[in-house]
């Protein structure tokens, strides 16, 4: 199949896809190219019942190559890509086998020099921490949070695949409000800030993505029933 043929998508009437990594709308009888977000290509598109997905353009044009509604794949845990000019479908346990096997994967030991680095951060935390509950000053502590905007952004972006920069926004503002709500409370010892932002991100990313499936059940049921 030539890669510039457009090619439908089942279950997506207002779109078309290409093997150059190009979607296009056809919404009110223009064609208008989408703008895929990040690294995988992800974009927002809605099904023949008017519900949004967000999909990735490989996925997208796996399903419309094998003619597949993508609906279907949903929560099934597989990963698709393009190898050498074919695609591959692995499940979960198979993408993780690939990485391991990927030269750059590796476990690097710990050196003592990163060790003492290591070390040395969550002294300079824990200082900030016992002047936070001296004077009740913030501010230092605050500041050292949002300096790791910038790594969790990326880590929202490639782990966690969330393209949207206001949501991304919110979560880490979330993140650092928990964090500092877990000082107040003095119920637990924090001892490595940076882990616990990953944790409250990834947590937090979680529960608006099962809020909005949620969401979408309960839309899918009054539809259902109209």
């Amino acid at each position: 199949m030539e890669r510039k043929e457009w090619i439908t998508v089942p279950g997506f009437p207002g779109y078309k896809v290409n093997g150059n990594r190009e979607i296009r709308s056809l919404k009110r009888n223009r064609d208008i190219l989408l703008k895929l977000r990040g690294r995988d290509g992800a974009v927002s598109v809605f099904d023949e019942d008017k519900v949004r997905h967000t999909l990735t353009w490989v996925r997208f044009y796996f399903c419309a190559v094998r003619q597949i509604d993508p609906r279907k794949l949903e929560r099934k845990g597989l990963f698709i890509s393009i190898q050498d000019g074919a695609f591959k479908v692995e499940t979960l346990r198979e993408r993780i086998r690939s990485i391991q096997t990927m030269p750059s994967y590796r476990d690097v030991p710990v050196t003592m020099e990163e060790l003492k680095e290591r070390f040395a951060e969550c002294m300079r935390f824990m200082d900030m921490v016992m002047e936070y509950y001296r004077t009740g000053n913030g501010e230092s502590l605050t500041a050292l949070l949002y300096r790791m905007e910038g790594e969790q952004t990326v880590y929202m972006v490639k782990s966690l695949r969330l393209y949207d920069p206001e949501v991304r926004k919110d979560i880490f503002s979330e993140a650092v409000d928990t964090l500092l709500r877990t000082l107040d409370k003095r119920d637990r010892i924090i001892a490595n800030p940076r882990t616990f932002m990953y944790k409250a991100v990834r947590n937090l990313t979680g529960l608006i993505r099962k809020q909005k499936n949620i969401q979408r059940k309960l839309n899918e049921s009054y539809l259902t029933n109209i």
